[in-house]
């Protein structure tokens, strides 16, 4: 089976092989805009529009020991949130812009007896970074 390189997160690749399986599930994507309301005398309030905000997009990641070594997998994530630069989000080919991590919730789903992680989870949120 070849390698199948779906996009990346800086030095997070998303790829997916026989013998390897990182990629993301439900990207969830939130953008909004701003508006200021003003008080207006003996009238209805009137809203203004002030400016677009930071995107912030979220996914989840799930590593299982059969696929790669999910302690690792843990530990690149935590060391792009250490490093606290931006770095450009790409899904299959498509640019969706610069980003930075803002929040990384991981989760061991189970552990050997030995004490070796076998299956853990990682939700990601990133905001965009103009």
């Amino acid at each position: 089976m070849a390698s199948s390189n779906l996009g990346g997160f800086g030095p997070v690749v998303f790829q997916t092989s026989a013998s390897l399986v990182r990629n993301f599930q439900q990207l969830r994507e939130t953008r909004r805009a701003r508006y200021a309301t003003h008080d207006v005398l003996n009238l209805e309030q009137k809203l203004q529009f002030v400016t677009l905000e930071l995107i912030q997009v979220e996914f989840s990641m799930r590593f299982h020991h059969a696929f790669c070594v999910p302690q690792e997998e843990m530990e690149s994530l935590r060391g792009v949130l250490a490093e606290h630069a931006a770095h450009q989000l790409v899904v299959g080919g498509t640019a969706l812009g610069e980003f930075v991590v803002e929040e990384i919730t991981g989760e061991w789903q189970h552990v050997s007896a030995a004490g070796q992680l076998l299956h853990a989870t990682a939700e990601v949120r990133l905001r965009e970074y103009r």
